[in-house]
């Protein structure tokens, strides 16, 4: 799986909402769609590990353009530019590459919604909705982007429990011609790629099977009468395993996000959620012993935001333990303990313009100097949306 940067505006990259808007249009076709803007700067302004010493200067654009064809049938498609490398050293602008993330076409009639094509599945809350410029470092472990397949969901009037929407896709990561990058086109084999310049089969990981054979399935709870507001999550997803993987990853997940109202202009919204990861990357076979390199992950994500009209000032606390066999076969050789703390705080202009700055100290495993080290980072960043 790879990571979804700048997860705080990760809302936008699940299939029911590649498109803000529904078109007001009485007349179709329609056209609609909407631009975001991300540019961010993080430096590490203090590390025990001396390959985090660094800056970081990057821009991250995302389109989306829905065709409605009628109401209820439109083609979404959404195009993504942003580091397709992870930062080895100081850098600004350097390895950003372009490619599309989703192409797909949605039906949505009442309370059934069906798609297919090439989509991102949802799965967890945090990993889109954890605030702040880096409160959803770890849960994007488990976010899947770019799958190909079909998946749809139904919303049912449960009375007292609100509206339960049970959703379920099935889908394999993208390894068609979909999947190429331009600008940046990173190669396999390269250890600092997060995204290659195409996918392929024999290329291996979880997911990457060319056929559907890996599913998701979620389980969302809205509108309690007792509780209006709250968002209930549960998910549960399997990810076939690889060329290069002995055997298939599960994981498992249960999320809550709950905006409250203070005033008139005063809202908090905390967030939890919990999830568990069996067989990280397919327990992928060491080319140097033969043996399944096994790990399993456990995710603890707790956060808060608070929100006054454009202000917001924002916490989260997150962990993330990698369980290993005791006899040193794993991925990393033993089981640790990572946690980060992280704190932003910003505002949004009503032109659509956002500032923000944010800072982090995590405790984290280093795998390529073989250590555990601590690194405090601070971040400026600026957004601009845009809809059309």
């Amino acid at each position: 799986m790879r990571k979804a940067l700048c997860l705080s505006v990760a809302a936008i990259l699940v299939p029911q909402s590649i498109v803000a808007a529904e078109p007001g249009a009485t007349s179709f076709p329609a056209l609609v769609g909407a631009i975001d803007v991300i540019l961010q700067s993080d430096i590490a302004t203090q590390s025990t590990l001396p390959d985090k010493q660094m800056s970081d200067t990057y821009l991250v654009a995302i389109g989306r353009l829905g065709t409605f064809f009628t109401p209820e049938l439109s083609l979404r498609s959404t195009i993504t530019f942003e580091p397709v490398r992870s930062a080895s050293q100081s850098r600004a602008f350097q390895d950003e590459g372009a490619f599309i993330e989703e192409l797909n076409l949605k039906w949505e009639k009442g309370p059934l919604i069906v798609y297919g094509g090439k989509f991102n599945p949802g799965f967890g809350l945090a990993g889109k909705f954890a605030p702040g410029l880096y409160g959803a470092d770890f849960a994007g472990d488990y976010l899947v982007r770019e799958a190909i397949g079909a998946g749809g969901s139904y919303a049912i009037d449960a009375g007292p429990l609100g509206t339960l929407a049970p959703g379920a896709a099935v889908f394999f990561l993208d390894n068609t011609f979909l999947s190429n990058a331009y600008i940046t086109r990173a190669r396999y084999g390269q250890t600092d790629s997060s995204r290659y310049r195409a996918m392929r089969g024999w290329y291996g990981g979880v997911g990457n099977t060319e056929s559907p054979s890996s599913f998701a399935l979620t389980l969302d709870a809205s509108d309690i009468p007792a509780l209006p507001g709250l968002e209930l999550h549960l998910g549960y997803d399997v990810l076939r395993h690889g060329q290069d993987g002995t055997q298939d990853q599960m994981a498992q997940v249960a999320g809550a996000r709950y905006p409250l109202t203070l005033s008139k202009a005063v809202t908090l919204t905390p967030i939890a959620e919990y999830a568990r990861i069996q067989h990280v990357g397919g327990a992928v076979i060491d080319s140097s012993t033969g043996q399944s390199m096994n790990q399993d992950a456990r995710y603890i994500t707790f956060g808060i935001e608070a929100t006054n009209g454009g202000w917001s000032a924002s916490a989260v606390r997150s962990y993330r333990w990698n369980i290993e066999p005791d006899d040193g076969t794993g991925l990393n050789g033993f089981s640790n303990l990572d946690r980060t703390v992280t704190a932003s705080a910003g505002y949004t202009f009503a032109m659509g313009l956002g500032i923000a700055i944010g800072w982090k100290r995590t405790h984290t495993y280093d795998s390529i100097l073989g250590q555990i080290g601590d690194t405090e980072t601070w971040g400026v960043q600026s957004t601009y949306g845009v809809q059309f």
